[in-house]
């Protein structure tokens, strides 16, 4: 319903490459750490989790995927676009020679 809630239970985050389905990363959360991710600021709330790469992409728009597994035994999934920045090459490799 759109509603954001804090419910116990343990989480999944997956990163793919939308165009060929790669999985880029996988990253779980157990009961104690899902909890711990709960963040209450002045006018927002939610789970905030860290996701270190795992596999660079090579490509900018990806998707990330969210399952949560309840400890009542029920499942929730999301799933959105995001678009990253990819590095540029400090050495210049990037550019054409003159």
């Amino acid at each position: 319903r759109d509603r954001i809630v804090q419910i116990p239970g343990h989480v999944e985050c997956e990163l793919l490459n939308p165009a060929d389905h790669q999985r880029l990363g996988l990253w779980k959360f157990d009961t104690k750490k899902t909890r711990d991710a709960w963040v209450k600021t002045l006018g927002s709330f939610g789970y905030r989790f860290e996701l270190p790469w795992q596999t660079p992409p090579q490509v900018s728009d990806l998707e990330l995927r969210v399952r949560l597994h309840a400890a009542n035994g029920s499942q929730f999934e999301t799933s959105t676009p995001i678009h990253v920045t990819l590095p540029t090459s400090s050495l210049g490799a990037d550019r054409p020679m003159p």
